[in-house]
């Protein structure tokens, strides 16, 4: 089990996965399984592009100390 913040479960229940080959609920964009490694790149060159000074870390303890 792994608890999630009320505002992230609004969004799962509105999300619908696009078909997959390997059947992933996030695919990366060629709909495979996305590389721990390429993942936070990927992030990284989206934050810059909207500006935003975050880290997956930040990511995580943002929600860490979200109250539900």
């Amino acid at each position: 089990m792994v608890r999630i913040s009320r505002a992230l479960r609004f969004w799962l229940d509105r999300y619908a996965p696009r078909p997959t080959f390997g059947g992933w609920y996030f695919p990366n964009p060629q709909g495979m399984r996305y590389d721990p490694d390429n993942f936070s790149g990927d992030l990284a060159r989206f934050d810059k592009a909207n500006g935003i000074v975050l880290t997956c870390l930040d990511y995580r303890h943002t929600f860490g100390s979200q109250r539900r």
